[in-house]
């Protein structure tokens, strides 16, 4: 072997090698940075849920990650098409295996989104009534007066309605009370 197929060797080979994992390296770190900077700015959102938040975050990470990793497998000359088809195939495959905690997971991000209680309100959902305790990205947790534990999925709470009786500052309540007829009213 002589020295211009050593040079071509590795301008055919080596560079692309090289290149491809500086842009991995620089990838990674860009989307280390970019999940921790959602995560912070979410958490300083007035309300904000830091489950939510980190859910988010690494939504953002992996995200970039994957995009950094097609990115460098197109320079080492990978059909890169084929390959996303496939986790795309994969990824359907999975959300149709997992759809019902999918929808658990995307009806708890609805309540941390849109609060329609909060912990320690006392609320009637999908069927069970009791004070919320925690609100999980898959389950929310209630605790009930007979200080029994309630874990139910939040796409069953989400997907009913929801009574929050503690949703004002202020209550009416209404009493029957029943009187004699033959009593003195005074």
């Amino acid at each position: 072997m002589d020295a211009t197929q050593i040079i071509s060797l590795l301008s055919q080979y080596a560079l692309p090698a090289v290149l491809a994992f500086v842009l991995f390296l620089i990838g990674r770190v860009i989307a280390n940075k970019l999940g921790r900077g959602t995560e912070f700015m979410l958490n300083r959102a007035p309300n904000s849920d830091p489950s939510l938040s980190r859910f988010l975050a690494s939504l953002v990470r992996y995200l970039l990650l994957f995009i950094t990793i097609m990115a460098a497998l197109g320079i080492l000359g990978v059909d890169v098409t084929s390959l996303s088809a496939a986790v795309v195939g994969l990824g359907a495959a999975m959300a149709f295996i997992l759809q019902g905690s999918l929808s658990n997971l995307a009806a708890g991000v609805m309540l941390m989104l849109f609060r329609p209680f909060k912990i320690g309100d006392e609320i009637e959902a999908g069927g069970s009534k009791g004070v919320v305790t925690s609100i999980e990205l898959t389950a929310t947790r209630l605790k009930t007066v007979d200080n029994v534990e309630i874990i139910m999925a939040n796409s069953k709470i989400w997907g009913g309605t929801i009574r929050n009786n503690n949703g004002f500052e202020a209550r009416r309540l209404d009493l029957n009370i029943g009187v004699d007829y033959n009593a003195d009213i005074n």
